[in-house]
C-alpha cells in the first residue's frame, strides 16, 4: 500500500509535458557534386547545425537519413522541429564499393562532404555538397560554423 502512495505522490513529477513543438516542412534541393568519373549511391544524414542551449549546445545532431541514387540534383522534403535547434546541415558520402558502409576496413577512397542548407528556417532551401573528402566523417569536416 505504501508503494501506491509513493507512486501517486511522484506522478506529478513525471507527468506529461504540455509544451508544443514548432515544426516547419522544408523542401530542400541538393546538388551533389562528385569527383569526375565517379558515380555510385550516396548516403548520409540530415543534421541540426546546432542543438541545445548553454553548456549543452552541440553541433551536428542527426535527425533524418538521406539517400540518393548518385550525384546530381535531389529534392527532399523534411519535417524539421524548430524548438532548441538552429540550421540544417547535410552530411553525405558516396558508397563506391556498394557495401552500405562508409570506409569499412580496407576502403580509403569513398568521398564525403558536408553542406549547410540555406536559407533556414524557410519552407524552401538549397544546399550544394561537394563529395571531395575521402573517408572523413561529419565531425572531421565540421569547421565550427
Amino acid at each position: 500500500m505504501s508503494r501506491f502512495f509513493l507512486l501517486l505522490s511522484l506522478s506529478p513529477l513525471v507527468g506529461c509535458v504540455n509544451s508544443r513543438t514548432q515544426w516547419v516542412e522544408v523542401t530542400v534541393t541538393t546538388e551533389l557534386i562528385a569527383p569526375e568519373g565517379l558515380s555510385a549511391p550516396v548516403y548520409g544524414e540530415w543534421n541540426h547545425t546546432w542543438s541545445g542551449e548553454g553548456e549543452l549546445r552541440v553541433p551536428l545532431l542527426p535527425f533524418e537519413d538521406f539517400a540518393a541514387e548518385g550525384p546530381g540534383l535531389v529534392t527532399t522534403t523534411l519535417l524539421v522541429p524548430l524548438d532548441g535547434v538552429e540550421g540544417l546541415t547535410l552530411y553525405a558520402w558516396m558508397d563506391l564499393d556498394g557495401d552500405g558502409l562508409h570506409c569499412a576496413p580496407g576502403v580509403t577512397d569513398e568521398p564525403a562532404g558536408l553542406g549547410e542548407a540555406l536559407p533556414f528556417p524557410a519552407t524552401e532551401a538549397d544546399v550544394t555538397l561537394s563529395l571531395d573528402a575521402p573517408c572523413l566523417g561529419a565531425e572531421a569536416l565540421w569547421d565550427g560554423g
